[in-house]
């Protein structure tokens, strides 16, 4: 009686240890074709970095600020005075400032030339968006946009800095953007070659999964042009490729 419990208990720990051993098996093939879809990806990304289509730039910001020049004015010649005739002065129209055109991080060794992203309406859907194939270059790191729309450097506003967090194959300009701290400094260059000085108030990370109305109505409010003067800087973020089910926001404000 004993050898025959013994018998049935020994097969059972046999059963056991071979869908144990199966089990591992199939753990083990699983984890190798992942790894081998992983390396396709790899490889396809590192493919498609060296093929032209996707790096399309239309204008590209120089690093170097650009320089005045002095035209003297000729000498006008004397004529007879016109019949006075009263007309309305008509009212100057105010010049924006300059454009922003180089943005620097040194918490994040970040040195980058700005570019102007244009509206575009998305045919699918009708809604306007702001066209980012300018942010990528041919055998270049990748520029930081500038929403068309938003405030410029030293003006009353929200400034919308915009940059990737991965490119094709290769890490974005604002891979790391959430890592920024409260305090930390951000530098703009305008295309006068005046530099404006800000520091970091609010580095915030938002959901954007589902993309209803109640995340839309967080994210909206980051992304509003009026307020007062501020810088704020925008990224995917929550993956290592798309779709990026999160944004991160880093708000900055003057430093007077």
């Amino acid at each position: 009686m004993n050898g025959s419990v013994r018998s049935v208990v020994t097969a059972q720990r046999a059963h056991r240890n071979t869908l144990l051993s199966n089990l591992l098996l199939t753990l083990g093939a699983l984890a190798l074709a992942a790894a081998a879809v992983y390396a396709a990806f790899a490889w396809l990304n590192s493919w498609l970095l060296s093929q032209n289509r996707y790096l399309l730039v239309d204008e590209i910001a120089p690093l170097s600020m650009p320089t005045n020049t002095w035209t003297p004015s000729p000498i006008p010649t004397a004529t007879s005075l016109p019949t006075l005739t009263p007309t309305p002065t008509p009212i100057p129209s105010p010049t924006p400032p300059p454009a922003p055109v180089q943005i620097r991080i040194p918490a994040l060794r970040i040195t980058r030339s700005i570019v102007k992203l244009p509206r575009v309406r998305d045919r699918s859907t009708g809604a306007w968006t702001w066209n980012t194939k300018a942010l990528f270059r041919a055998g270049r790191p990748d520029l930081v946009g500038h929403w068309q729309g938003s405030a410029n450097p030293g003006e009353e506003g929200n400034m919308i800095l915009v940059g990737h967090n991965y490119g094709y194959g290769y890490n974005g300009v604002f891979v790391r953007l959430g890592s920024l701290k409260a305090g930390q400094k951000v530098y703009i260059v305008n295309q006068a070659g005046q530099t404006f000085i800000y520091q970091v108030t609010t580095v915030k990370r938002l959901k954007w999964r589902r993309k209803s109305l109640a995340e839309l109505t967080q994210h909206l409010a980051f992304l509003s042009p009026g307020g007062p003067e501020r810088v704020t800087l925008v990224s995917c973020a929550g993956a290592d490729f798309e779709p990026f089910p999160e944004r991160v926001y880093v708000v900055a404000v003057p430093v007077r």
